[in-house]
């Protein structure tokens, strides 16, 4: 009896490490630890790469959320880990918004790269 329950004690016990212990967080950003632009609903990379202002088109967004803490952010919002709220998205001409953006910073324009659905 005693063999029993100390398996039984042993099985829960590594069951627990193995999958307790694990950190499944759905809805969110695969990593949170890269620069990022979620805008309607979309993920986008930050580059390094700026876009010259003759092949900046439309206004598409303003972010709404500056944070780097995942909770801060409500669903359906357009927001960032490293830009200020306030930051303007633009389309890139000749260029599918399913592809790349442009994001106004202090030095020009930065291409964003869609990187999927937020959350997917």
């Amino acid at each position: 009896m005693r063999k029993k329950l100390g398996l039984l004690t042993l099985c829960l016990f590594i069951g627990t490490i193995l999958f307790g212990c694990t950190s499944e967080n759905k809805g969110s950003n695969a990593d949170w630890n890269a620069n990022f632009v979620v805008w309607e609903g979309h993920n986008y990379v930050v580059t390094n790469e700026d876009v010259d202002k003759n092949l900046v088109g439309a206004k598409v967004g303003t972010i709404n959320t500056s944070s780097s803490n995942e909770t801060d952010v409500k669903e359906g919002e357009t927001f960032s880990n490293i830009f200020p709220t306030g930051t303007e998205i633009y389309e890139i001409k000749g260029v599918k918004n399913t592809e790349s953006l442009a994001v106004k910073n202090q030095d020009g324009f930065v291409k964003i790269d869609y990187n999927g659905e937020y959350g997917k």
